[in-house]
């Protein structure tokens, strides 16, 4: 591993030091604060406290055309006035910026590239960590590759030092400031990524000596992109993926199904389904059963189609392989279909219905929608179909419809136990989940996010044809049917 990966908590916490600032407080803007000032703009992501916000925006005419406007193509390319990066601390115009590149879940611990410099900043105590002053660089194509990225639970940050055939991906522990360097393997790394847990990390790799080949993509440029409506990828290249320990020894698994809080669900050589964590298989199925997986859960709980005859019954497995038998069939599936869940699986074996596991306690229940899901709250799940909120509380079997002018395929967001979808004409309404009830609606364009206390952040005006929302932005709470 070399010196490098064994950098000492004492040195990432020197460049603490030096980046330290006073402690910040809490940044609670009043409801309806202007944040960003009147121009197009995109949201990049936003505090769940409200404490800051991340947009780029248009401020200058700079293709003279004598106005501020912005258009978006179908893969998120922009034309028109130049869009810049800022970041809203409370409320107010915000500070420039060169990049967002992230922010862990609960929006204390913020990257960005600022000056040059990619920095990890503790929005609650205000320290700034300089991870380019021990090394980090910015990659050459960061057109397309970012400089870094935080694992889904935000315990690590994965950055790079070097680059070209000399990148190396350098994984942080954000509690103990402890660095390691990711053996990629052979070849030269081109990205890499952290997986659930921080303790796996994805790596492109190509092969050394070679030219660097990759393949062509509409997407347009990373940083400020609008919204995405399709987008391809096309041309040869030679980037192989693989998946990595950042420690620990090899894999005792062949075929990597998914990772949940840093244990890897994989088959074995042998086809036997196993939980892995730090080269350690244990079954993931009771003895004598056997299956595909079609759906796995933050608790690590399993939706596993299980052979019964000409057919498969869906079962839910929990994590000490306990089992529950829903009594739903369907054809057999000829491979593992996995999607990762926080908790509720939903599945779809005919229009019109819809099966619902919790994959936590294995509860189950059939609804007889087949909508768009935004999220759930606890067994709660939210469905949105036109003018219609549709709330399956699992753990009470029971379906609620909530009729709200909703259009099913704008913008909607769930937190804890708000909720928040784009209307008919301009603004949002609010619902409460735990209540199962519409709490009342916001003024502006539609939702750009959700706060914890149900506050929703919003334009000041819907995006036009082609184009993007106008700011200032403004948190905002539901006036009360």
């Amino acid at each position: 591993m070399g010196t490098r990966a064994n950098r000492t908590v004492a040195l990432a916490l020197a460049a603490a030091i030096i980046m330290a600032a006073p402690a910040a407080t809490a940044a609670d803007p009043a409801p309806g604060s202007a944040i960003g000032t009147a121009g197009p703009l995109v949201v990049l992501g936003h505090a769940p406290d409200r404490r800051w916000v991340a947009f780029c925006q248009a401020r200058e005419d700079t293709d003279g055309d004598g106005h501020l406007g912005v258009r978006v193509g179908f893969h998120g390319e922009t034309q028109g006035d130049a869009l810049r990066p800022y970041i809203a601390v409370g409320d107010g115009p915000g500070t420039p910026i060169d990049d967002f590149v992230g922010a862990t879940p609960d929006g204390r611990v913020v990257a960005l590239v600022e000056g040059g410099r990619l920095l990890l900043w503790d929005t609650v105590t205000n320290v700034r960590v300089d991870l380019s002053a021990t090394g980090a660089t910015l990659p050459e194509d960061g057109g397309s590759l970012g400089p870094g990225g935080f694992d889904p639970r935000g315990t690590r940050f994965l950055y790079y030092d070097g680059d070209g055939p000399h990148r190396r991906a350098v994984v942080r522990d954000l509690a103990s400031g402890e660095e390691r360097v990711v053996d990629h393997g052979i070849g030269n790394l081109y990205r890499a990524a952290l997986a659930d847990g921080g303790e796996h990390v994805f790596v492109w790799t190509w092969p050394t000596g070679a030219k660097l080949r990759l393949p062509r993509t509409t997407l347009g440029p990373r940083t400020c992109r609008g919204p995405v409506t399709s987008s391809s990828a096309s041309g040869s290249h030679l980037l192989n993926r693989e998946l990595v320990r950042v420690d620990g020894g090899p894999f005792a698994a062949s075929d990597a199904l998914a990772i949940v809080d840093g244990r890897l669900l994989a088959r074995t050589d042998g086809g036997e389904l196993v939980w892995e964590s730090s080269g350690r298989p244990r079954a993931a199925l009771p003895r004598r059963m056997g299956g595909l997986v079609l759906g796995v859960g933050a608790s690590r709980g399993l939706v596993v189609a299980a052979p019964v005859g000409d057919e498969s019954e869906i079962r839910w497995v929990g994590p000490r392989r306990q089992v529950v038998r829903t009594g739903w069939r369907r054809p057999h599936p000829t491979q593992d279909w996995v999607s990762i869940s926080p908790r509720i699986w939903v599945g779809w074996p005919d229009e019109g219905t819809s099966w619902l596991v919790d994959l936590k306690t294995g509860a189950h229940m059939v609804a007889e929608h087949q909508s768009h899901s935004p999220g759930a709250y606890g067994d709660r799940v939210l469905f949105l179909r036109e003018h219609v909120a549709v709330v399956a509380d699992i753990g009470a079997g029971r379906v609620t419809e909530l009729t709200v002018p909703i259009r099913q395929l704008g913008p909607s967001f769930v937190r804890g136990r708000w909720a928040a979808a784009t209307i008919e004409g301009p603004g949002a309404v609010v619902l409460d989940l735990d209540a199962v009830e519409v709490v009342g609606q916001v003024s502006g364009g539609s939702p750009e996010g959700l706060a914890d206390d149900g506050s929703v952040l919003v334009p000041a005006a819907p995006a036009p044809r082609e184009g993007l929302p106008m700011g200032p932005l403004a948190w905002r709470r539901p006036a009360v049917n």
